[in-house]
């Protein structure tokens, strides 16, 4: 990546974080007695697209389900733009997940 930016050793960073899968959080569900284990495949970045805002926002992840062994039980690709991997929590009723900043809604 060109020096087009001001802190260009951060941006290029976050542009290899934005491009390389990597594994986001994992959040348990006593309620259910299973782990989730996000997950997020990477994208690659096209040109006009700025790396700190994909940084913060990730386009898309998926969702692993794990049972009380650590096994694989399920694993969902949600849409893209749609949810926020970074703001979640798990309630009696279930998992609830944020709104990605360019959902429609």
């Amino acid at each position: 990546m060109e020096q087009a930016y001001p802190y260009a050793p951060i941006i290029q960073q976050m542009s290899h974080m934005d491009e390389n899968p990597h594994y986001l959080s994992i959040i348990h569900d006593k309620y259910r007695e299973c782990t989730y284990r996000y997950f997020y495949p990477g994208v690659k970045l096209k040109d006009n697209e700025d790396p700190r805002k994909m940084f913060e926002n990730r386009k898309r992840f998926s969702i692993m389900i794990l049972d009380e062994n650590l096994d694989i039980v399920g694993e969902t690709m949600m849409p893209d733009n749609t949810y926020n991997p970074f703001m979640s929590f798990v309630a009696e009723d279930g998992l609830y997940i944020a709104l990605h900043c360019d959902h429609p809604k």
